[in-house]
């Protein structure tokens, strides 16, 4: 379902949103291994725009703007030429715009988390 020109609907998904990011990086030699280490990371907040919140609100979501707030972090290391060994993870603190406003069936869901790792050979 489409959105009309000037009107929300609960089919929009994150539509109306605002992303609000800061990364680093870095690039080292593991103590270890003595091979190539790098680091990345990122912090990011997301907020809906007020109106798209309080027009979800009334029947879906909290009328609260805030998505939430998502930490990540890659490491990424050279093990020798073409071949790597990558730690992905990630954490989302779910904002309060996720809360339902049922009130006899309302919700306020769980943090959401990820770990990955993983072997990549390229040739």
């Amino acid at each position: 379902r489409a959105n009309v020109p000037g009107t929300f609907n609960q089919y929009s998904g994150l539509s109306n949103l605002s992303e609000y990011q800061i990364n680093v990086a870095t690039k080292t030699t593991c103590p270890i291994t003595g091979k190539d280490l790098s680091l990345k990371a990122s912090a990011t907040y997301l907020q809906l725009n007020e109106e798209a919140a309080a027009a979800i609100g009334t029947n879906y979501l909290g009328t609260d703007s805030d998505v939430g707030t998502e930490l990540d972090a890659i490491a990424t290391w050279s093990l020798a030429p073409g071949l790597i060994y990558k730690v992905e993870a990630g954490y989302l603190f779910v904002g309060d715009a996720w809360n339902t406003k049922n009130a006899t069936n309302g919700t306020d869901p769980d943090d959401l988390y990820f770990l990955r790792h993983r072997i990549e050979y390229a040739f």
